[in-house]
């Protein structure tokens, strides 16, 4: 007991206390701080890690990339290259495969041979009158499309599928080979 008259109890005070300093940290404190601290400097870690694995990644892919989106726009245009030559490849045969049709047929089809009655007649005066020569296997058919006052004449020379007018001095003819001529200029015309 002490001799100012209180109770006889002891506190213990720190020094730092005294001297108006903190408390030092208890140990579970300062591992929180040191785990925050390591956990800091592995994600910065990571992060230049990451950082300089995408740029190695770059430098090394980056030309293979280019080199492949080359060598695919090469291959795409010769693609097209070839679908194009298979385009025509197969419009030429189609027109070697009419022409043989054409050519072996011994008469033509009677609405085909009207319109080419009216082909070979269009260019000629809407008052005219001449005669119109056609294959001996059309002139059946040729006589349901010719307007009166035409003369119908049957022509061994003419090839069938063939058609021709006169009126004076002046021919017109109309051929299914003619046409095909003109479909075969139309598709070898670039698009």
């Amino acid at each position: 007991m002490s001799d100012r008259g209180d109770t006889g109890c002891v506190r213990a005070v720190g020094v730092g206390a005294l001297l108006h300093q903190q408390q030092s940290p208890d140990a579970a404190t300062v591992q929180q701080r040191d785990m925050q601290a390591l956990a800091a400097a592995h994600a910065a870690g990571w992060r230049e890690g990451e950082a300089a694995a995408i740029a190695a990644a770059d430098a090394r892919f980056g030309s293979q990339h280019m080199a492949h989106a080359v060598a695919l726009e090469a291959t795409r245009a010769e693609q097209q290259a070839l679908l194009e030559s298979v385009g025509t490849n197969l419009s030429e045969l189609a027109l070697i495969v009419a022409r043989a049709v054409v050519a072996a047929e011994p008469f033509a089809r009677p609405e085909t041979v009207r319109s080419l009655v009216a082909e070979a007649l269009q260019p000629t005066p809407a008052a005219g009158v001449g005669t119109l020569y056609v294959a001996d296997a059309m002139l059946e058919s040729a006589a349901e499309g010719l307007p009166q006052g035409w003369a119908l004449v049957a022509d061994a020379s003419l090839a069938p599928g063939m058609v021709r007018a006169t009126i004076g001095s002046s021919t017109f003819t109309a051929s299914l080979d003619r046409r095909l001529a003109l479909l075969a200029a139309r598709l070898a015309e670039p698009e």
